[in-house]
C-alpha cells in the first residue's frame, strides 16, 4: 500500500496536522497494528521515520507475524520497526513512553459466534496494557467504540461523551459494547487510583484504504466488494443513518487525544458532517467505482440477528474540537480517495 501515490499523498497530509516532536525518538507500542485504523497509525510513522528523520521505534503488535509481514514488509527488518508477536490477553513487557491500544475483535458475526473471546479480547486486552502504562509511566488511548452509548429512544441528538443510551447486557450481541464500557471504566480507575495516563476514544463508522480482507462490517464489505468490480449487496433497505469518519483524520483525532486528552476522559471521533444513510453511502462507492447496487434482504437467522437493533449513532465532535482538531474529508472525498488507493496498488 505504501506504493500507492495517493496513499502516500494522503499520509503526508495527516502527518502535517500533528506535531512530530511528541513523538520523536519515542517507543510507541501500536496493538492490532494491522487493522483498518492502526495500520494507517503504523504507516505515519514508518513514513515520519523515513522523510522527517523522527527515530520513532514502532512496537507493532500483532497475534500473527504473518499479518504484520504481509501489510508491512517493506519495512519488516527496519530496526525502528520491533514485531510483538502475541495475544493481548497476555501480558505485554516492553518498554514504552506511547500506547495505542486498538487491538479488537471487531467483526459483528464473531460478537455472536465468539461473545466470550469478544469480551476477553477487550477487557483483558486493556487490563494488561494499562498495567504496561503503569509500569512504564507511558501515556495510552485507548480505541473504544460508539456503541458504548447503546440505544435512545430519540436518536436524533448529537450525543456528548457524558450521554448514555440502554444497552441489553443478557443480548450476546452486548459481548462487544458491555466490554467496551468495561473497559473505559478500567482506564478511568487506572487513571484515579494509579495516576496513569490513560485517555478513551470513541470512533464513530471509520473506512478508508486499509480495510482489511476479514472486515465484514458494512463499509469495509461495499469497499471490497466494489475495488473487485463486483456489484454491492445490501442486505437491508438502507435506511439507517451513521456518521462515516475518514481514517486518516479519525488518527490524527486519536494521536491528539493521546498526547493532549485529558487523563480518565473520553472524546468522539466523528464526522458530523458524514451523516449519510447507508443505502447513499452504498450508491456514492458505486458512482466512484462503476459497480451496480443490489437489494437483498436477509434470508438466514444469523444475518437477521447482525442487523437487528443496529443503533442509530451520531455522536458530537465538539469535545474534541476543542483540542484543534477537525475533519478534512468529506464523504464523497474519502470513498473516491480509498478506491483511487486501492486501484493504484492492484
Amino acid at each position: 500500500m505504501i506504493n500507492s501515490k495517493s496513499y502516500l499523498k494522503d499520509l503526508e497530509r495527516q502527518i502535517g496536522r500533528i506535531n512530530l516532536s511528541d513523538f520523536k525518538d519515542k517507543k510507541v507500542l501500536v496493538t492490532g497494528a494491522a487493522g483498518l485504523i492502526c495500520s494507517y497509525i503504523v504507516d505515519m510513522f514508518i513514513l515520519a521515520n523515513k522523510k522527517y528523520d523522527a527515530n520513532i521505534t514502532i512496537m507493532a503488535l500483532s497475534r500473527t507475524e504473518e499479518s504484520l509481514k504481509s501489510r508491512f514488509g517493506y519495512y519488516f527488518d527496519n530496526e525502528l520497526f520491533i514485531p510483538v508477536i502475541q495475544d493481548v490477553c497476555s501480558p505485554c513487557e516492553v518498554d514504552v513512553d506511547y500506547i495505542i491500544h486498538g487491538a479488537s475483535n471487531a467483526n459483528p458475526k464473531l460478537y455472536i459466534e465468539d461473545p466470550v473471546g469478544t469480551m476477553n479480547a477487550n477487557y483483558l486486552g486493556t487490563l494488561n496494557l494499562l498495567e504496561l502504562a503503569k509500569r512504564s509511566n507511558a501515556k495510552m488511548v485507548f480505541i473504544s467504540s460508539g456503541d458504548v452509548y447503546g440505544s435512545f429512544e430519540n436518536p436524533d441528538v448529537l450525543l456528548e461523551e457524558n450521554e448514555y443510551g440502554y444497552v441489553d447486557i443478557l443480548n450476546i450481541r452486548s459481548s462487544y459494547a458491555s466490554s467496551k464500557r468495561a473497559s473505559e471504566t478500567l482506564c478511568a480507575s487506572f487513571a484515579s487510583q494509579y495516576g496513569v495516563m490513560a485517555k478513551i476514544v470513541r470512533p464513530a463508522h471509520i473506512y478508508g484504504p486499509t480495510f482489511t480482507k476479514g472486515d465484514t462490517r458494512a463499509v469495509s464489505d461495499f469497499m471490497g466488494k466494489a475495488t473487485k468490480g463486483e456489484n454491492i449487496i445490501m442486505k437491508s433497505d438502507g435506511s439507517s443513518l451513521r456518521s462515516y469518519c475518514y481514517v486518516g483524520d479519525t488518527v490524527v483525532g486519536i494521536l491528539k487525544v493521546l498526547v493532549d486528552g485529558e487523563v480518565g476522559n473520553a472524546y468522539n471521533i466523528t464526522n458530523t458532517n458524514g451523516l449519510v444513510s447507508i443505502r447513499e453511502l452504498a450508491e456514492t462507492i458505486c458512482k466512484y467505482a462503476g459497480v451496480e447496487l443490489v437489494i437483498e434482504l436477509p434470508s438466514n437467522e444469523l444475518d437477521k440477528k447482525i442487523n437487528q437493533n443496529v443503533k442509530v449513532i451520531k455522536l458530537s465532535s465538539k469535545k474534541l474540537e476543542d483540542l484543534g482538531w477537525e475533519v478534512l474529508t468529506s464523504v464523497d472525498e474519502g470513498v473516491e480517495l480509498t478506491l483511487k488507493v486501492i486501484s493504484e496498488i492492484k
